[in-house]
């Protein structure tokens, strides 16, 4: 969790193996702009034992502490060497139930004890109905000397971050990258970073590489390890095949050959490209660009962060932060003078004084208002009624203008007339129906009654009938055909729902 105030900018220091460096950053619209970099070399005996930190380790740290670095708050980047990350997959559920699994999956996947640890975890992707979190931790042995040696220089120290996530933000800040999947490896002397990043998400792995092997060994184990770190990531993650590598990192460049990767990965392989208009005025090391990656994580939005700083000194961050504002909030408290009794009754006197005025101006207003509201409502009532009985009129002459619409058409057909008329009701929420039958005559100019003059006939009546403006459709017809002087039908018709009958 970070601190509830966030600052316009934030110190970044980082301690390799023989090298401690500070770039102190601030938030410039949507980028970064340096204010400061230094570096200065640690003692050797430190380097090698970061986890006992010399006084001359400590003196070393306090002489970065010069002009803006000395007011900034300050995020500790951790050594990719000594950060542990892993991968949880997790189902959408809500803060409270997410928590608990969290805590349950980090048990398991940790090799320790969580007491022995401090760690934290980001969102790295989702997928549908679950989402996958970054799990880091570091170790309280390994971790506590670091932020002791960097208390005791100085500085405030508000957050720490592993390497990897300084890592993705400094290729975001360098690199707009595609929907498509793409490979970001960083290697040096001691560890090994592979990232397989996209807009939407990303996966990494960190390993630890072997010093006691020539260059050309390292870079073969280096090579076969991303080899099958790529499938391991495609598979946690589901983000596809990478279109592409990019490599970054002193020992990258110095002592792997890109066409190694290129030809066993089968992909385009260039160098990360480097971080533009963010560059200090002064000499940086290979470390610059991953302190600007950190600072991103704090000041800019979009860019995943943790903190992996111990519990009880962000507790101690936590009433550090808010003791100002307690001093203030007393100090306020006994500083306010107390509003008297009779200032008090006096303007409740001239507020209830105008509130009479105001409603000897409002009642008749207030009356005006009723009656204005029974006129509307009266008017609403004859509208009404005048609907209703322009309706009852309709529907007295709907049946007589029906039949003589049906008479006008069955006319003109010749020989045609109807013997019964039934009204069905409907189904619930349905119109009633109409069920007619009645006998069709053969036209005088059909000479044989087996040829296709009744079909003829019984299609003329359907089509009759349908034209209707009192009829929507005819739900079912039947012809009887077996008497030879006529043609016997039954039709049942739904009527026009806007035509009421």
């Amino acid at each position: 969790m970070l601190p509830a105030f966030s600052f316009p900018q934030a110190s970044v220091l980082f301690c390799d193996a023989d090298r401690a460096s500070l770039g102190v950053f601030r938030r410039k619209g949507t980028s970064l702009e340096c204010l400061q970099f230094n570096s200065v070399a640690l003692p050797r005996s430190s380097g090698e034992d970061a986890a006992s930190p010399t006084a001359e380790w400590v003196a070393a740290l306090s002489s970065l502490r010069l002009g803006a670095a000395a007011e900034a708050p300050l995020i500790l980047l951790l050594p990719p060497h000594v950060t542990l990350v892993k991968h949880l997959r997790l189902p959408r559920v809500d803060a409270r139930k997410r928590a608990k699994l969290v805590e349950f999956e980090a048990a398991q996947k940790l090799p320790c004890s969580l007491s022995e640890v401090t760690w934290d975890t980001t969102l790295a992707g989702e997928d549908g109905a679950t989402q996958q979190l970054m799990l880091a931790a570091v170790r309280n042995a390994a971790l506590m000397p670091w932020c002791e040696a960097v208390a005791a220089a100085g500085f405030r120290l508000e957050q720490v971050v592993p390497f990897p996530l300084a890592l993705l933000a400094r290729s975001r800040l360098a690199h707009a990258f595609k929907p498509e999947p793409e490979l970001v490896l960083h290697g040096e002397s001691r560890a090994a970073t592979l990232l397989l990043v996209n807009t939407e998400g990303f996966a990494l792995r960190s390993w630890l590489m072997a010093t006691d092997h020539d260059r050309a060994a390292n870079t073969t184990q280096l090579v076969q390890e991303v080899a099958r770190s790529v499938l391991h990531l495609r598979a946690q993650s589901g983000l596809g095949n990478p279109t592409g590598m990019q490599l970054a990192g002193e020992w990258i460049h110095h002592a792997a050959d890109p066409s190694l990767f290129a030809a066993k990965l089968n992909l385009p392989v260039q160098a990360l490209p480097p971080l533009t208009g963010l560059a200090p005025t002064h000499d940086a090391n290979a470390a610059w660009p991953e302190l600007a990656g950190a600072a991103a994580g704090r000041l800019l939005k979009g860019h995943p962060t943790m903190n992996l700083l111990p519990a009880h000194l962000r507790t101690r961050q936590r009433r550090r932060g808010r003791k100002p504002w307690l001093t203030a909030a007393a100090l306020v408290l006994l500083g306010a003078p107390v509003v008297p009794f009779l200032q008090f009754r006096e303007a409740t006197r001239a507020a209830e004084a105008r509130s009479a005025e105001i409603e000897q101006i409002v009642a008749p207003m207030r009356q005006h208002e009723t009656a204005m509201r029974r006129g509307l409502a009266e008017c609403a009532e004859l509208r009404r009624r005048i609907v209703h009985w322009q309706e009852l009129r309709q529907r007295r002459t709907s049946w007589l203008r029906m039949f003589a619409d049906w008479q006008q058409r069955l006319g003109a057909l010749e020989g045609v007339w109807i013997d019964r008329l039934e009204v069905r009701a409907g189904a619930t929420g349905e119109l009633p129906q109409l069920e007619i039958s009645g006998r069709m005559l053969p036209m005088p100019q059909v000479e044989s009654l087996a040829g296709n003059g009744w079909a003829e006939r019984a299609k003329a009546l359907l089509q009759s009938i349908e034209r209707s403006p009192f009829l929507s459709r005819v739900a079912s017809e039947r012809f009887d055909a077996t008497q030879t002087d006529s043609l016997a039908f039954q039709l049942v018709l739904v009527p026009n729902p806007e035509e009421p009958l």
